[in-house]
């Protein structure tokens, strides 16, 4: 989704994956790369880098890929370890920013909130925020719906549904 609102912007995004799974997800069109960070192609640079993992695969961006005076933004942490103070010392050039939604949403003002909400559903009904979804489980089945979505081959979203 990231990719595809960054392309509406006219931005020429690459997508750095950490599995070959992972591509068939994207659109068509957009370079990818298959990476733990440490195999990216040699002179692989990037002006911007937004980073949803945090952990080594930011550290190695931050300390190889970003052109001197480029930005790296991380919106999540999806490895559950954060972005090595070290790397980011060891880069004054680069400027960094820490986007968490919980921080935006409660500094945000009220036309803001209402405006990015108008955007999220306006790109949900018309499919750009579409994500694949692996299965829908009734909540009397959460033991399996969690189990489910533990399993490292699942391909798609898993859905809670109340109502059956």
């Amino acid at each position: 989704m990231l990719i595809k609102l960054l392309a509406m912007e006219g931005v020429a995004p690459t997508a750095i994956l950490r599995s070959e799974k992972s591509r068939h997800r994207l659109a068509e069109g957009f370079p990818i790369v298959v990476t733990d960070g440490s195999n990216l192609p040699p002179g692989t640079r990037f002006d911007a880098v937004l980073d949803a993992v945090g952990g080594t695969l930011a550290a190695e961006l931050i300390s190889r890929s970003i052109h001197h005076g480029g930005t790296f933004i991380q919106y999540g942490a999806l490895s559950g370890i954060p972005v090595p103070q070290a790397a980011i010392a060891a880069r004054a050039d680069v400027r960094f920013a820490f986007l968490w939604l919980r921080t935006w949403v409660h500094s945000a003002g009220r036309e803001a909130l209402e405006a990015a909400f108008a955007r999220s559903f306006a790109g949900l009904r018309n499919g750009l925020f579409a994500s694949p979804v692996a299965a829908t489980y009734p909540l009397s089945r959460l033991g399996e719906a969690l189990a489910h979505q533990a399993d490292p081959l699942r391909n798609g979203k898993i859905l809670l549904d109340p109502h059956c």
